[in-house]
């Protein structure tokens, strides 16, 4: 994904982990004030905690 790819419109920048900046994405976008990568991947891992607490205590 690149800026041309956005047609000039400005939605929230999301992408599954691991990036590689440059390949799939530009590394602009991904650092970019619309980007919410970084905060999909925290949720991502605090509901992964919470699921393994759950299994260990079955």
């Amino acid at each position: 994904m690149n800026r041309n790819m956005l047609n000039g419109n400005s939605p929230y920048i999301m992408h599954d982990m691991p990036i590689h900046p440059g390949f799939e994405i530009e590394a602009e976008l991904v650092e970019s004030e619309r980007s919410i990568i970084y905060q999909q991947a925290e949720n991502r891992m605090h509901v992964q905690k919470a699921l393994l607490l759950y299994l260990l205590n079955l």
